[in-house]
């Protein structure tokens, strides 16, 4: 039973450093597609939108990977919160990119 509390214990703490994670990773993401927007170019924009992708992908397989490596758990239940976390995070990254495009762009859905 005591070694069960000490896995729900990283697990909260692991929870708590991905959420941290994504939501600076998302406000950076905000400032850099603002700038690309207003810049004029719709190719910096989707520069942004690639290298976001690019960089989220390793930056959780890292963040995974290393949770392994100095936790050592011995079961995998840490993945199902991280799956839901980085599902919800880029469920809503797609959402706020496509409307700020289409607000710029001056797309008629946007307006609605």
């Amino acid at each position: 039973m005591v070694e069960w509390l000490w896995y729900e214990e990283h697990l909260l703490h692991f929870n708590i450093v991905t959420t941290c994670l994504f939501l600076s990773y998302t406000w950076i993401l905000h400032k850099m597609s603002i700038k690309s927007l207003n810049g004029g170019r719709s190719a910096g924009f989707i520069h942004v939108v690639m290298a976001n992708s690019f960089v989220k992908m390793i930056m959780t397989l890292t963040l995974v990977g290393l949770f392994y490596y100095l936790k050592k758990p011995e079961t995998f239940f840490f993945l199902i919160s991280f799956i839901a976390l980085y599902t919800i995070f880029t469920i809503f990254e797609t959402w706020y990119l496509l409307l700020i495009s289409d607000r710029k762009t001056g797309n008629k859905l946007a307006k609605q």
